[in-house]
């Protein structure tokens, strides 16, 4: 089973997409939800979160738009 339409990840197995928050476009997302209005991607230049090992992200609240593109 896969996602809701209204969740967007990473490997998901479909298109690639386009995803604004309020208009503008956000590169590197790793995650949107239209419904809830939350945006993660990450951060550039990439960088390590030095308490979790793992890359830095950051999470973007608005209005998101995801586009087939």
């Amino acid at each position: 089973m896969g996602n809701p339409d209204h969740i967007h990840e990473a490997g998901d197995g479909r298109p690639s997409r386009r995803v604004t928050v309020n208009g503008k476009v956000i590169e590197r997302v790793f995650f949107a939800d239209t419904l809830n209005g939350v945006v993660k991607h990450y951060d550039y230049p990439l960088r390590v979160d030095p308490s979790t090992g793992e890359a830095a992200f950051s999470t973007m609240h608005g209005k998101v738009k995801v586009e087939l593109i």
